[in-house]
């Protein structure tokens, strides 16, 4: 094979290889859906429990940059403490070390039956979580696949006249070498397929000992790249956790690059094979990057925070999306991907609403429900901006499942402005009630409680149902407006037999009363309806199947 074919060929694979990562981690995130942020919400109240959700995540994800991502919205809405999110993000680096680790093995015999089973599965079941699973069985099978072609095409590279002067030149510039392979790993957006890549090369004999340390120096260098890069249009908040990741790695390389002499002489009495040792100095970095900085975060997140303080106009205008401001070069899943996470931005500013509504009604504080009002611009930019930025991409070709699931994002941001609006009418009838003096009776109180927590419970299934387009969990959700229904009726007639007692207090807020538990019931007529369009469009697609067989 000519070496511009093989160069072909490997550019091809590992193509191969991150679609294979793609669709596991796509897989998980759509399995997962909201409930994933839930729980990383409340794994992020402790150092050593970040660490260890961060390594579980992204076995699971295989990626770390996508989990430095996600941290990072909690940390922009000052949910998460610095120190917190920085050591998720050393947890989420030793986790990539053990997903490089496991595939470095020869697994290949498992690819053609992750493929066929997650093919079999995909075809045959309308479960959303089965799909999921399905996807990431498949993509799974499709990495194994991509690393078995690797490792072949990598062999032939020993034949190559070009690429020994090439490494050997890299290998006497052990700085540009490390700048380098850095800026390869940025470009793929990925450490593990930067890092399987030496392990392939190492393992045919292309590069020795200590080449391949070399290498591994320069995919975690570049592995803090592409967060900093994702985030460096942001806010200050946006950027403290990838430039921290960055400081940690770039220190790490600083301090181990001098010493790559001293380790490959230590290392060869041990006559490890070249993919063990590859990949042992990869885990062995990102541990001890780990044990030198985990005692250390606090001063660091200080150091941090004070660096990249948070600008009061860019704290105001928080409701802007910037990432929906970037190029999807024309991927329209990439496009509607980035669509749904910042509708699940949009979801949790609705939330947050929705949440100290209850607080402004009940306790009169005039100034959260100013509050909550001034939030409903931020909804109401964010909610423009997605529309926007939906409208614009559905102006390029696409196929049924992506044109359903844009209807999806613009009726479900639609119904969440809907939902916003109402809040701010409710946290309107707080202040003119607080403005009177005049309270809810203790009995009142308990009703509307009641009946918050139920449409907060529904507005987390519809979360959910947004995310999954699980078709169970939409149904359940239908059915639960009927119990909705009722109890705000039943409600309804506990307070006019107040009134009819001759209550005081619930004859003087009796008009404020009816109206904020006729507000929340719409406010679940509004959530319901994400629970119609995933069904409504299943339905659709059943119906609009090519019918097989004879006539």
């Amino acid at each position: 094979m000519s070496a511009t074919l093989l160069l072909v060929h490997i550019i091809g694979t590992v193509a191969l290889l991150l679609w294979g990562m793609r669709m596991v981690r796509t897989g998980v995130e759509r399995a997962l859906g909201a409930r994933l942020r839930v729980y990383l919400g409340r794994w992020l109240k402790r150092r050593l429990v970040a660490l260890g959700s961060g390594i579980m995540i992204t076995l699971a994800m295989q990626s770390s940059t996508a989990t430095a991502l996600l941290v990072n919205g909690f940390v922009l809405r000052g949910a998460v403490a610095t120190s917190a999110a920085l050591a998720l993000i050393l947890g989420a680096d030793i986790g990539t070390t053990l997903v490089a680790a496991v595939l470095s093995f020869d697994l290949s015999w498992l690819a053609p039956m992750f493929i066929g089973a997650g093919f079999i599965v995909h075809s045959t079941t309308e479960r959303a979580g089965a799909k999921q699973a399905a996807r990431v069985t498949m993509g799974l099978g499709v990495v194994l696949l991509a690393l078995q072609l690797l490792r072949g095409y990598t062999g032939e590279l020993t034949d190559s006249h070009v690429l020994p002067i090439v490494l050997r030149s890299l290998s006497d510039e052990p700085v540009i070498a490390v700048t380098v392979f850095a800026l390869v790993t940025w470009l793929l957006h990925s450490s593990l397929a930067a890092v399987l890549f030496t392990v392939s090369l190492a393992a045919a004999g292309v590069i020795d000992t200590r080449m391949a340390l070399i290498l591994v120096l320069g995919a975690n260098l570049g592995a803090g790249l592409p967060a900093w890069s994702a985030t460096a249009g942001q806010g200050a908040p946006a950027r403290r956790v990838p430039v921290g990741n960055l400081l940690f790695r770039f220190a790490g390389v600083v301090a181990l690059l001098p010493f790559v002499d001293l380790a490959v002489t230590r290392l060869e009495p041990l006559a490890l094979d070249a993919a063990t040792l590859t990949v042992g100095a990869h885990v062995a970095f990102n541990l001890f990057i780990a044990a030198v900085f985990l005692p250390f975060l606090g001063p660091v997140a200080r150091m941090l925070d004070r660096r990249l303080p948070v600008d009061t106009r860019e704290d105001q205008d928080a409701g802007g999306s910037r990432l929906l401001e970037q190029d999807y070069n024309g991927n329209m899943d990439i496009a509607l991907s980035m669509a749904a996470r910042e509708t699940i931005r949009l979801c949790e500013l609705v939330e947050d609403m929705y949440r100290d509504l209850i607080t402004a009604l009940c306790e009169n504080d005039r100034t959260l429900a100013k509050d909550i009002a001034a939030r409903d611009d931020r909804v109401d930019r964010l909610h423009r901006e997605i529309k926007l930025f939906v409208t614009r991409a559905t102006r390029d070709e696409m196929n049924e499942e992506q044109s359903r699931r844009a209807t999806q994002i613009l009726t479900f941001v639609t119904d969440l402005e809907h939902i916003a609006d109402i809040v701010e009418s409710s946290a309107g009838h707080a202040r003119r009630k607080a403005v009177r003096g005049l309270h809810f009776s203790e009995a009142g109180v308990e009703d509307l409680k009641r009946l918050h927590e139920s449409v907060l419970r529904s507005m987390h299934t519809a979360f959910d149902v947004f995310m999954s387009g699980d078709v169970a969990t939409a149904t359940r959700l239908i059915e639960e407006k009927r119990s909705v229904g009722r109890m705000e009726r039943a409600l309804e007639r506990a307070h006019l037999h107040r009134l009819r007692d001759g209550l005081q207090e619930s004859i003087e807020t009796s008009s404020f009363h009816q109206d904020v538990l006729r507000d929340l019931k719409r406010v679940h007529s509004h959530l319901v309806s994400v629970a119609y369009a995933i069904v409504g469009s299943t339905k659709n697609s059943e119906e609009e199947a090519p019918v097989t067989g004879s006539a």
